[in-house]
């Protein structure tokens, strides 16, 4: 790593102490997204539901995944605290799809 500069090395401890920071993350497959992309878009799905799928999808930090921060998804869905997130997470990952 000695030929990086400064700046990409310090991005790289950036993102490796990210992700070891969270202990739940959410790497989804391209069928688990495809799930919850038409959940999103049926007509009648409870809201709570269809918060959690935009919440995973945004989460996603796999190569198709939009990796968005928690304080982004907060803003983003109007959700005052990270907590939600982190359960929905925490579900996905312990409970599983």
């Amino acid at each position: 790593m000695s030929g990086h500069s400064p700046h990409m090395m310090n991005l790289f401890i950036k993102s490796w102490n990210w992700q070891l920071a969270k202990k739940y993350i959410v790497r989804l497959t391209e069928e688990e997204r495809t799930n919850l992309e038409s959940l999103i878009h049926k007509g009648k799905v409870a809201a709570h539901k269809r918060l959690h799928a935009e919440i995973l999808l945004k989460a996603d930090i796999s190569e198709l995944g939009e990796k968005w921060l928690d304080s982004a998804i907060s803003e983003a869905f109007g959700i005052s605290t990270t907590a939600q997130l982190k359960r929905v997470r925490e579900r996905l990952v312990q409970e599983g799809f």
